[in-house]
Parts: structure tokens; sequence; C-alpha cells
């Protein structure tokens, strides 16, 4: 078996008030900003290409805030997957926002890691750009492996432990750009608070963080 992977690149952009150390903690304004991975290669005789965005939104006394994934790798932009999170954040330099992004061979992996007064989720997300792997993409909040077919939004309430998640089949906007993406999600998140749509009938469950998640995070464990 013959695999060969390029990666692209590796790097975040900031939108200004991004302002993390080691650890992912942030300045008193809170997480804004973002940050992308690319590879692409040819493994088992066949081409593949990876590219993931991913941005964040956490901001003191603006609450929902968002979290998003963009991916690319077939030459079209779409939302992978959008959490909106209710929260408390209040600009305490223990709260932790860690974002680790890979790529291995043909897979690209996106971790983050919430947590705000204590209370803890952390999420993984895997997809494979392998033309022939079966299962293009997972997505598990701690112990919790989801159906992203049954929907792509989640209603995260990080506001009280253990949190909830709650997973809606809302329609989620075209992609067309980084810039434009942001503001369209802010929006499209507007218009659902509104309408009620963020408080309609969908899967609840509770977080449950499991052995690794409780634990203080460190970016070696990130992707596990």
């Amino acid at each position: 078996m013959l695999t060969l992977t390029l990666v692209l690149c590796l790097g975040s952009v900031s939108k200004g008030q991004l302002s993390s150390i080691s650890e992912g903690r942030l300045s008193i304004s809170g997480p804004e900003g973002g940050g992308s991975i690319g590879a692409f290669g040819f493994s088992d005789g066949a081409y593949y290409n990876i590219t993931l965005e991913r941005e964040i939104s956490i901001l003191k006394g603006e609450s929902p805030g968002f979290m998003y994934i963009v991916d690319s790798s077939s030459g079209k932009r779409q939302f992978s997957f959008l959490c909106v999170i209710e929260h408390s954040f209040q600009g305490s330099e223990d709260d932790i926002f860690l974002s680790h992004m890979q790529t291995r061979n043909s897979e690209g992996v996106v971790s983050q890691w919430f947590q705000i007064k204590g209370v803890i989720c952390r999420l993984n997300y895997l997809m494979n750009a392998h033309p022939q792997k079966k299962t293009a993409e997972n997505l598990t909040f701690g112990l919790r492996a989801v159906d992203l077919k049954k929907g792509r939004v989640f209603y995260i309430d990080l506001r009280k432990s253990p949190v909830q998640i709650t997973q809606l089949g809302l329609q989620l906007p075209k992609s067309h750009d980084s810039l434009k993406d942001f503001d369209q999600i802010r929006k499209e998140i507007q218009n659902w608070q509104n309408n009620g749509n963020l408080t309609q009938h969908g899967k609840s469950f509770l977080f449950e963080a499991g052995p690794v998640a409780a634990q203080k995070p460190r970016e070696a464990e990130m992707d596990q």
C-alpha cells in the first residue's frame, strides 16, 4: 500500500480578539477567530484532498456564541456542523477554550474543548477524504457519538452541569467564504432565536466526559 501525504497549511487567523497561550486561556474579551488545515495525497490508487476551516466566537456578555467547521475538501464549500452555545463567560482567565486541528493521512481531525466556570464540554470531529472510505464523518461529544444525518446544528447549554446538548434538524446556509460565513452564521442564529427554532423539539442528551475529557486538557490528548 502506497500512501503519500503533502500538508499544505496549518495555521490560525485572528479577528482581533484571540489572545491564547499554550493551555488555551484567552483574553477578557473572549475567543473569536479560527484556523484551517489542508493536505492532499495519493493512497490505495486514489487521490484525496483535505481542507477544513474552524471558527469560534464566545464573547463576554454575548450569548449564544458559536463554533463551526467548513469542509471544502471536495472543491465545494459546505458547513460540516454548527454548535450554538449558550454560556456565562465573564472573562475569567480560568476558563479554557482549547482547539486542536491535524491531518492523519486521508483524515482531518478537529477537537474543541470548552470550560466555563468549571462546566466542561468537549467535541471531536473526524472526516476521511479518501473516496474509498465508507465512513466519511464522525462527530462525538465526550462519550456520545451522533448521527449527522439527523441534523448538523447542535444547541449546547454550557450554563449548567452536566451540559445539555440538543441536535436540531435546522437547515444550514450555503457556505461562501470565510468572512461571509462568519457574518452569515451570526445572522442565521439571530433569526433562529427570533423564531424560536433553537428551543424546538430535538434529540437532547447530557454530556458525559469520559476519563480523558474529565482531565485538564493537554494538546497531545485533544485528538484521542
